[in-house]
């Protein structure tokens, strides 16, 4: 049901500065700003060859402050996609696994993929 790994979400606290960092050492691209209301965070997705990644600055408390609070910066979610959301739904909740429906995304309960953060 899903088809690839296409993103990862990455916990940063300057969008700007980091940025810089993924066009200076990676050569990535900036294709849009948003905001992510599940993760009280704007959001910078960025081209980095044929993937994506999205620079997430936290805008107060929330799942991005979080996850800098405890960790620091650095992976927040690994990304995957599927052309039948609603269909993967069913099949999480079918098999226990929890989620939060948000952004238009499923965040999957971490717990539940042995430790695996991951967004749908």
């Amino acid at each position: 049901m899903l088809h690839h790994v296409d993103r990862i979400l990455v916990a940063v606290r300057s969008l700007d500065a980091a940025e810089q960092n993924y066009i200076n050492i990676l050569a990535a691209s900036r294709l849009e700003d948003f905001e992510s209301q599940w993760l009280n965070a704007k959001v910078r997705r960025m081209a980095l060859g044929t993937t994506l990644v999205e620079l997430c600055e936290p805008m107060g408390d929330g799942v991005t402050q979080a996850h800098l609070d405890a960790f620091g910066e650095g992976l927040l979610y690994g990304g995957a996609s599927t052309s039948d959301l609603d269909g993967f739904a069913k099949q999480l909740a079918a098999n226990g696994v929890r989620f939060m429906a948000a952004d238009g995304r499923l965040y999957l309960e971490p717990k539940d993929l042995y430790g695996m953060p991951l967004v749908v």
